[in-house]
């Protein structure tokens, strides 16, 4: 299977703005409204497994209520904006449509915004487990970018245990430049992301891509890969 990033069109015609970071944006009022989205994302005093819900949103993600989004946007089917952190909302056609596709485990979790005066819903949070790299990425034949905080220092990654240290140590999530998979990973998946690694929360797969552009889904685009990912 091939992958592209998944992520937002900065098209005006599309998605009704012109600025490039996407429909809608998080403020206070936001996170005011959505305490448990605070604590998850912008937490105060991180605790010690402070990315394990990230990792594992289904267990722990509820509805978005009031995502501001720009009097100007377009209500398309696909939403995603600079800052959000975590999986894509959707509305019900498209929705629809990848009840059909092969997901990881993920839940649909209702999701409305506020626009001007108007309460606009309809929408659904797709949320969904994180690829963590623990089971399925052999890291000895994997390779990383340089750190980007400690002088360009190389680290040495031979296992998730290494890599898990180092952000334990430094605070760093050091990026992949490649991925390799064992066999274990799931190549049919049509979305999926991963939790550090690659700094990609969503790749979509070429076959739900075709699925997509069939059905005229609007307000996604798609990027191309800073991460090789390689399968076994």
């Amino acid at each position: 299977m091939s992958y592209s990033r998944l992520t937002w069109s900065i098209e005006p015609k599309v998605v009704g703005v012109k600025d490039g970071v996407g429909p809608c944006y998080l403020d206070k009022e936001f996170y005011e409204r959505n305490p448990w989205y605070t604590q998850i994302f912008l937490p105060v005093i991180p605790a010690e497994d402070w990315w394990k819900p990230r990792a594992n949103m289904p267990d722990y993600g509820q509805a978005l209520l009031q995502i501001p989004m720009e009097k100007e946007a377009c209500h398309t089917d696909f939403i995603d904006f600079g800052g959000f952190q975590h999986g894509y909302i959707i509305n019900n056609r498209l929705r629809e449509l990848l009840e059909g596709a092969h997901l990881p485990r993920h839940r649909y979790l209702p999701a409305s915004f506020v626009q001007g005066d108007n309460e606009i819903t309809g929408y659904w949070w797709l949320c969904y487990d994180l690829e963590t790299g623990k089971d399925r990425v052999d890291f000895a034949k994997s390779e990383f970018a340089p750190s980007r905080f400690s002088s360009g220092k190389h680290f040495s990654i031979s296992s998730y245990s290494d890599y898990m240290q180092i952000i334990e140590g430094t605070g760093e999530a050091v990026q992949a430049t490649k991925l390799c998979f064992n066999s274990s990973f799931d190549q049919e998946l049509d979305i999926w992301g991963t939790q550090f690694l690659s700094g990609v929360k969503g790749y979509i797969s070429d076959k739900l891509l075709r699925n997509f552009e069939r059905h005229n889904i609007t307000g996604y685009a798609t990027r191309r890969l800073q991460c090789s990912l390689l399968f076994t």
